[in-house]
């Protein structure tokens, strides 16, 4: 099972935590319902607007929230970001990117360490 380090969550969705989370993030899901223990709830704005089953995710196990805007009546912490869906692509582009390296590469963390630094670099510049 993945899990997702919060300082690189946030770099890679060019967001910031208003708090940190407790636990362990170890996987992510755009709908309420589907949450399990360990997700991170993306908020997307839609047909509907996620933002609005923010306590919703929370209560069904979400640990933390990917967010347009806090809300601070839903005890959770939250990654606010200018547009959820754009930044949960860049984290899902990045994860794929450091993934793909360190599977084919003979030292998997020091590429992911080289990598990182590299994308945070890039990420900085654009």
């Amino acid at each position: 099972m993945p899990i997702f380090d919060p300082e690189l969550l946030s770099k890679w969705a060019r967001g910031d935590w208003k708090e940190r989370p407790g636990e362990a993030i170890t996987g992510f899901s755009i709908d309420s319902r589907t949450i399990t223990k360990g997700d991170m709830f993306v908020a997307v704005s839609a047909e509907r607007d996620g933002h609005d089953f923010l306590r919703s995710a929370q209560e069904s196990g979400a640990v933390a929230g990917l967010v347009e805007r806090l809300d601070l009546t839903v005890p959770l912490p939250q990654l606010v970001v200018d547009d959820t869906l754009a930044s949960f692509q860049g984290i899902a582009s990045e994860r794929s990117l450091l993934t793909n390296l360190a599977n084919m590469a003979h030292d998997p963390d020091e590429v992911l360490r080289k990598k990182t630094s590299e994308i945070d670099y890039n990420w900085s510049t654009k």
